[in-house]
């Protein structure tokens, strides 16, 4: 909030430079959920986690369901105001526990439609707009060219979209050496910087070679 401002803000208050009231629980509500949706992303492909994020969301699914204008699953219908679209979550089948948590391509395909839902509820508000931009016609003479965007109404909203966006093909990452967020600029990318993909391949290769070594050591005392 100190570098961005609220999540939610009105145009008139903005203008006139009033004070912003900012509702902290409802804040880190939202804060909970954009985690918790953004954790089962990020851990689509990996079983062991993907099981521990489920469960997560399941004992904190009250506050999640807080932190936003309908509950997890839910997307905007102009009939009945919010609709559930998103299967059963894991929690409400009757066999979770035996089936549901063995299952890992249910649980990264309920991530994807869960996802999906998420997106469409928390930018409903966004607006389509058109932008204006030069091009070059003859010499010394430019035309325009109109390109659809999007116009965020929230902080809220812009975060939504911006992460719908990162899902596709090159998202961001985190850094394997220092944790950092980054963006790759290729797909084999695992660390921030060209620096630190040198040193952490460095190292991988280090670690395949003493395994290596300690292998062919133990191979070396079975034979005599």
């Amino acid at each position: 909030m100190q570098q961005f401002g609220p999540l939610f803000i009105d145009a008139s208050t903005r203008l006139a430079g009033e004070n912003v009231w900012v509702k902290l629980d409802d804040f880190w509500d939202r804060h909970a959920r954009f985690v918790a949706v953004a954790r089962l992303w990020e851990d689509r492909f990996d079983p062991e986690k993907l099981r521990a994020d489920w469960i997560s969301v399941e004992e904190q699914v009250e506050r999640l369901n807080r932190g936003g204008p309908a509950p997890l699953g839910y997307i905007p219908d102009p009939t009945h105001q919010y609709d559930r679209v998103c299967p059963k979550l894991p929690w409400e089948r009757q066999s979770f526990e035996k089936e549901v948590l063995r299952s890992n391509d249910y649980l990264r395909q309920l991530v994807y439609e869960l996802l999906r839902c998420e997106l469409i509820l928390h930018t409903q508000d966004c607006v389509q707009t058109w932008t204006v931009n030069p091009v070059p016609h003859r010499e010394y003479i430019y035309d325009v060219q109109f390109e659809p965007v999007r116009s965020y109404t929230s902080l809220w909203s812009a975060i939504w979209e911006l992460f719908g966006l990162d899902t596709r093909q090159y998202g961001w990452k985190l850094c394997r050496l220092c944790g950092r967020i980054f963006y790759p600029k290729d797909r084999r990318s695992v660390c921030c910087s060209t620096e630190h993909q040198s040193l952490w391949s460095k190292r991988q290769w280090a670690s395949r070679h003493r395994s290596s070594k300690r292998s062919r050591e133990k191979g070396g005392r079975k034979n005599r």
